[in-house]
């Protein structure tokens, strides 16, 4: 029926979204099953909290600690079993040597029950010992979560002002492993950047508008002409020139942004100059006012002012001030900072946009009708809405990059002025008309919005007659408008020989010239997009409408969409999106966020290696690599994107900027590089993947029964009656059929297309020089899928060396000596969205292997999926590794859900990366805070907290285990009940709970600007077995040591009393004795005494004291074996001495271990000495002011710097 309308994701209000600019809404509540947030990440898909994004993450070391914990029941069981044993052979020993019933001689002990009941005595010494697993150490754990949480989210240092977002802690048991990360995977836009666009460029045909645009040079390299030969302004149509004479250095405004400055184009290098937008460079005069703010009218983005008696011919005029514009041209403020367009000098004619638009002679109505086209496209084809703040209407757009095209267009004069989303409508009035005069409206037909996949997004309106580029009807006419990747785009552009329209649009000349100018672009760190559109005729538009409108409400295709399988909707929505008209591109800048590169840099000294995982171009991704000192300084000499040479040679290196420390290099591996694999077809890589994820379900499959399916295959190779060698190879095809396929679909791409097989042979030669270099087997992975890839891998190798002897693909300085090896093995790894995807399926474990080794890896053109592909990657060939993923939008979301830990940052493309993430920040640059500071101290705490908390427990029972062996292995106990219920949660929780929360080794500052104390944390070493079992056996020597000096110290007779200590009394020293000494030996491990330290050990050692006190003074059945045993035993000189003596074994093997540290320094004690050396020695400690003023000083101390 007419009426009837599907459900889309377009009428959901997810949670976290406003609602605004409604009064009131008529909602339902759907529920839509296990594929919702509260279910997958509640108890349908392995329990935890609903609220919670990531309740499925756990921390590297609460595996560990489990294994641990593990190895502590075994021990438990262990002890269990021999105090059974031995007391049956003790019976059996009895029972020979005295010759008669062993109850004779030992009737109080119950000995014959218990020699009879081996299992009851073994129960007994589970009870007695089942506490070396302290039943308080996860509600510790716990609490020091909670306040570890609280103190980051209320650490101002991470307080982003300008939204109001402070850091958040949503996955609270992931706090310490923000401490062990090794990898960071980080998005581009809006994570490394402020993701404030504004449009700088276009270009239409073979012209271009717009002040040329600077290649980034961190080198500061002049003289040379650029690799990309552009049309020139000055030159007219079709003219080309060289683009050496640039704006400021984009190197320097990248500087003055991560500085904190906001750089304008009026000020040029130096920050004190100020420059007219067509003033001639070298005339640059000192601005009088430095913090002055700039005079808008000098900005063409923010005149609105009308061109009184001034003709066009002025625009430009060599008097080096920048004429008014007419009032159709320019933005309103609220706009106006999402456009930095300006037109060089001298510019005239065709090549001024300004000058184009307004010159109505009927010769030049062709080249204006196709920038009112262009022009049109902007206005139109976006999503962006007008909201009412404050009194006022502003423009709300889901991406930065639509809004700085939306207001490009209200810059050339079509203002996007309503949305009328219950009709469909578009407002869009044309300036030149009139400010007053009425928008014009725009029927809206179908959007296709844009996803991660498709890299595009359309639009199907229906313009009104005074809109359209040729007379039509009254009905106006459909066009259909498609912005996007040039990658995905220019695919879908119509051959030349289609039309005459087709021909002059998309001639072979044209699309060239388009690809070297985006290419140009991109090397200046610009974000570039191509636009396309085609005429849809109203008879095929009402057919097409007829078959999408039934595909978009049927159920089964939307899920298939969602699905990504084959789907009416899709195929219907690339009939339209095909045989475009090429219009043009556009240049967006962003600048980097404050503090990116500094941040970026102190990651690389502390170990962990930066991954960069972008969406943009090659040249973009790698400039602004480069600005963040993740790759070297890029210049001409490095790469050369020329139409003379499309295809450079391979492995275009990048030269190092000569401040860098490391002499490395950049492996690339991108369309740019790889001869021909432009040309290949993504779906023909795509059924690659395919292949690869089935072999990959298959040995999945195979890995539950591992054994079975070697011995299943094994037999049916050897025994089969098929001897020949391709009948075996038939029987291996029956056994794994997916990896034959995958095999036998790979070779079969690699023939027909060369490109593919040059990029598997440079990937297994520099795998192999890898293996070569580190000395190591190849593809040296682990895990059962990593072992298929590198069985997929040597097949690959096999194919390639039967075709041809692969080249040798050195890395350069692959000498014998170690500094050469050393230089050799770090480098950088550019590739982008086809070499991930072949690498992946072709031989993944090369290049696994060679993406964990690269000092950083820039990974271009990435898709949603490929990201969250990079990190499983990473997850899945390297055991240890410790994965950070950090993005702002939803594109991120995949990659951060895939994550160890996942950071979302709160920006300008809404929450939903915050909502999936483990913690949120403000800015980038608090990541450095969030893991040198909070994440290597939580990490620290807590390995002390559980060694802690086993050692005390461990001495304690184990004492009492000894006890046992003296009496018979009977399993009696000698501890007070009272004091073993309360010792876990009184005496000796508190202490290790406050150091767990509020120790720290070096101030935060000071750890903060010292990422060399990250790399022992980032290679996991503050916790691991061996450093807890060796807690373990201290804990066992200390007990030794205590038992036998307490059973030697009271074994005769006290000379008072006439007897000796009874059961209960030796229990008592020795649970005074360890109690004491336990929290004693805590206070060796404090590294920073504070006063909330101090008085949590002072009231636990007052409260113990007192609780003596009150045992042995007051009688009360529950320790009535405490009545009276400080007089005849604790206040006794032998006792005194004996707890000397005791205090001082017990923090023995303490002093031990830090003496042999010192001669023998760990990685981190090492960076810690170095750290505390380094730092300048503060002011002498003053009085304070009430003591001085006692004592009659009054002079007041000078001022100093604090204290590091």
């Amino acid at each position: 029926p007419a009426d009837v309308s599907a459900v889309t994701e377009g009428n959901m209000l997810l949670r976290g979204c406003q609602l605004r600019n409604t009064e009131q809404i008529f909602g339902l509540v759907v529920s839509t099953g296990v594929d919702t947030k509260a279910m997958s990440a509640g108890g349908a898909r392995g329990g935890g909290s609903a609220l919670s994004s990531s309740a499925e993450k756990v921390g590297a070391m609460t595996g560990r600690m489990n294994r641990d914990i593990l190895g502590i029941c075994a021990m438990l069981a262990a002890l269990s079993v021999l105090g059974a044993v031995l007391h049956a052979l003790w019976c059996g020993r009895q029972a020979r040597r005295d010759g008669e019933a062993i109850d004779g001689g030992f009737w109080y002990l119950g000995a014959a029950d218990l020699c009879e009941n081996p299992a009851e005595l073994m129960g007994s010494y589970f009870l007695l010992s089942y506490t070396f697993i302290p039943v308080s150490l996860y509600v510790s754990i716990n609490l020091v979560y909670t306040a570890t949480a609280f103190f980051m989210a209320q650490d101002l240092a991470m307080y982003d002002p300008t939204l109001d977002q402070p850091a958040e802690v949503r996955t609270m048991s992931l706090c310490d492993e923000l401490g062990r990360i090794s990898h960071v995977l980080s998005d581009k836009t809006g994570t490394l950047t402020s993701n404030h666009m504004r449009l700088r460029r276009l270009t239409v045909g073979e012209v271009l508008f717009g002040e040329p645009v600077e290649r980034l040079d961190p080198l500061g390299a002049s003289g040379g002409s650029s690799a990309h030969s552009l049309p020139s302004a000055g030159d007219g149509e079709g003219g080309y020139a060289s683009e050496s004479d640039v704006a400021p250095p984009r190197a320097l405004r990248m500087a003055s942004a991560s500085h904190g400055a906001h750089y304008s184009p009026l000020v040029g290098a130096e920050g004190g100059a100020h420059v007219a937008p067509h003033a001639d460079r070298q005339e640059r005069q000192p601005h009088p006012k430095k913090n002055e703010k700039m005079n808008e009218k000098s900005l063409p983005g923010t005149q609105l002012q009308p061109l009184q008696g001034t003709s066009l011919s002025h625009l430009g005029g060599g008097d080096g001030r920048f004429p008014p514009l007419p009032a159709h041209f320019g933005c309103r403020p609220q706009t106006a900072e999402h456009v930095c367009y300006e037109e060089a000098e001298g510019v005239r004619g065709v090549s001024s946009l300004y000058a184009s638009l307004d010159d109505l002679r009927e010769a030049n109505a062709a080249w204006r009708n196709e920038l009112v086209l262009l022009l049109l496209h902007l206005a139109v084809n976006h999503s962006v809405l007008y909201e009412a703040l404050g009194g006022a209407e502003e423009l709300s757009a889901s991406s930065p990059d639509e809004l700085a095209l939306v207001s490009a267009a209200e810059h050339f004069g079509f203002d996007f002025t309503q949305r009328d989303l219950s009709e469909g409508v578009l407002l869009v009035r044309e300036k030149r008309l009139g400010l007053a005069s009425p928008p014009q409206r725009v029927q809206v037909l179908a959007v296709f919005p844009y996803t991660s996949n498709g890299k595009r997004m359309t639009t199907l309106v229906r313009l009104p007659h005074t809109l359209c580029p040729s007379r039509s009807n009254g009905k106006g006419c459909v066009f259909a408008f498609t912005k996007g990747a040039d990658s995905v785009l220019l695919e879908r552009l119509a051959r030349p020989s289609l039309s005459a329209a087709a021909a002059a649009a998309n001639s072979p000349k044209r699309v060239a010239t388009l690809k070297c100018t985006l290419g140009a672009w991109a090397d200046a760190a610009l974000r570039t997009l191509v636009f396309g559109c085609r005429q849809v005729s109203d008879s095929e538009y009402e057919a097409w409408q007829v078959r999408y409108a039934a595909a978009i409400s049927d159920p089964r295709e939307r899920a298939s969409q969602k699905a990504g399988r084959e789907n009416a909707i899709d195929m219907l929505q690339g009939e339209i999106e095909k045989d475009l008209l090429l219009q043009g591109g556009s240049a967006v800048e962003d600048e980097l966020q404050v503090g990116v590169p500094e941040t970026l840099r102190d990651l690389s000294r502390a170990g962990i290696k930066v991954w960069m995982l972008t969406g943009d171009k090659v040249g973009t991704a790698k400039n602004i690599a480069a600005a963040c000192s993740l790759l070297p300084a890029i210049t001409a000499r490095n790469f050369s994107n020329s139409l003379s040479s499309p295809h450079p040679p391979h492995n275009a290196q990048l030269l190092r900027q000569p401040s860098f420390a490391n002499k490395g290099r950049v492996i690339e591996w991108t369309t740019e590089t790889i001869g021909g694999l432009d040309d290949v077809p993504a779906n023909e890589i795509a059924s690659a993947v395919s292949a690869r994820e089935s072999m990959v379900v298959e040995v999945k499959a195979r890995a539950r029964w591992p054994m079975l399916g070697r011995c299943t295959s094994y037999l049916t190779v050897r025994f089969s009656r098929k001897r020949d060698d391709k009948e075996r190879e038939r029987e291996r095809e029956r056994v794994a059929p997916a990896a034959s396929a995958a095999g036998r679909l790979i070779g079969a791409l690699e023939q027909k297309f060369p490109a593919l097989a040059s990029l598997s042979e440079q990937c297994l030669a520099a795998a192999d020089e890898l293996d070569v270099l580190l000395k190591r087997p190849p593809s040296n992975v682990t895990g059962a899928v990593a072992a298929s890839s590198a069985a997929v891998g040597k097949a690959a190798a096999k194919r390639v060396d039967t075709r041809r002897a692969r080249p040798s693909l050195r890395i350069p300085g692959a000498e014998a000596s170690a500094e050469a090896t050393a230089r050799a093995l770090d480098f950088a790894l550019v590739v982008d969205e086809k070499t991930i995807d072949w690498l992946t399926a072709a031989c993944p474990a090369q290049f696994a292997a060679l993406t964990l080794r690269a000092r950083a890896v820039i990974a271009c053109r990435c898709r949603q999926e490929q990201k969250a592909q990079m990190v499983r990657l990473v997850r899945e060939h390297s055991a240890n590794a410790r994965v950070l993923a950090i993005g702002d939008g939803a594109n991120d979301v995949a990659m951060i859900r895939a994550a160890h830990v996942g950071v979302g940052i709160a920006g300008k493309e809404g929450m939903q990366a915050v909502q999936n993430a483990d913690f949120a920040i403000g800015q980038f640059r608090f990541l450095r805070r969030l893991l040198f500071v909070h994440g290597r101290h939580n990490y620290r705490r807590l390995s002390i907290l559980v060694c802690y908390m086993f050692y005390k427990n461990v001495l304690d029972r184990m004492t009492q285990f000894q006890f046992t062996t003296g009496a018979f292995y009977s399993g009696q106990k000698f501890w007070s009940e009272v004091v073993t219920t309360i010792f876990n949660v009184v005496f000796t929780s508190l202490p290790i709970i406050a150091i767990a929360c509020a120790d720290a080794d070096l101030p935060a500052r000071v750890a903060e600007r010292a990422p060399e104390l990250y790399r022992a944390c980032a290679k996991q070493l503050l916790y691991t077995h061996s450093l807890f079992w060796s807690w373990v056996l201290e804990a066992c020597c200390v007990s030794i040591a205590y038992f036998l000096a307490i059973k030697a110290l009271y074994r005769t007779a006290d000379r008072w009393s006439g007897s000796t200590l009874g059961v209960w009394e030796m229990g008592i020293v020795s649970q005074v004795t360890i109690t004491t000494m336990v929290n004693f030996r805590l206070m060796l491990d404090v590294t920073h005494w504070t006063a909330p330290i101090v008085f949590i050990f002072a009231a636990t050692l007052v409260v113990w004291v007192g609780s003596i006190a009150l045992f042995s003074g007051t009688f009360f059945f529950f320790w009535a074996e405490w009545w009276g045993v400080p007089r005849r035993v604790l206040l006794t000189g032998p006792f005194c001495l004996f707890f000397i003596w005791a205090m001082v074994i017990g923090l023995l093997p303490k002093l031990i271990r830090e003496t042999v540290g010192g001669f023998f320094p760990s990685e981190d004690r090492l960076a810690l000495q170095a750290v505390r050396a380094q730092r300048p020695p503060g002011p002498p400690r003053q009085m304070p002011a009430l003591l001085r003023r006692m004592l009659g000083n009054q002079k007041e101390p000078q001022g100093g710097a604090q204290r590091s």
